[in-house]
């Protein structure tokens, strides 16, 4: 099977920021700011599931390409296998995983309705305490959103946690809902 490759863009108009959706035939919004035109074009490309994503940003303008294709087959084996043991929604195995994830970009949704971008800095003490250090990428919802700004130190507990997603390739680590 050969790749195929969409570029969602988000740009400004007199009308508010728009999302130009794949191959340009679809339009979502308008938006009152980037940041919920940019989500919303994440959540498109989300949903379609790309094998890789690369986000560009320029004046007035936020890109993100995608491209689908079969994963090379070594990680394709890693994916199931990966799969097997995360997606059972417990708690346990979500402490193994975040050993994974260290260094990582992820979006980590909680069962209380919050939502951030997060970069996963230690792990050391989830196996032990229950919980796990990050830095703060985007807020995407939250209770206090003044008070979370890019950058700030976090440390969360596992057992808050709903669905963790790996940014760079949208995939699903762990659900608590499946399994």
């Amino acid at each position: 099977m050969s790749a195929r490759k969409e570029t969602y863009r988000v740009y400004s108009t007199h009308e508010g920021w728009l999302v130009q959706t794949g191959r340009g035939c679809r339009r979502l919004g308008p938006y009152a700011d980037q940041e919920h035109a940019i989500s919303m074009a994440l959540v498109a490309v989300r949903k379609k599931r790309p094998s890789q994503l690369r986000i560009s940003n320029s004046l007035g303008e936020w890109r993100a390409e995608v491209i689908y294709g079969d994963p090379p087959p070594s990680s394709a084996a890693a994916q199931q296998t990966m799969s097997a043991d995360i997606l059972n929604g417990h708690t346990g195995d979500l402490r193994n995983i975040l050993s994974s994830l260290e260094g990582e970009a992820v979006r980590v949704s909680f069962l209380d309705g919050e939502m951030y971008d997060l970069e996963i800095k230690s792990t050391a003490r989830a196996q032990d305490e229950g919980t796990f250090d990050t830095t703060v990428i985007w807020a995407i919802n939250c209770i206090k959103p003044t008070n979370i700004e890019t950058g700030k130190k976090m440390k969360f507990r596992v057992e808050d946690v709903a669905k963790i997603q790996v940014l760079k390739n949208a995939r699903c680590v762990f659900d608590r809902d499946d399994g």
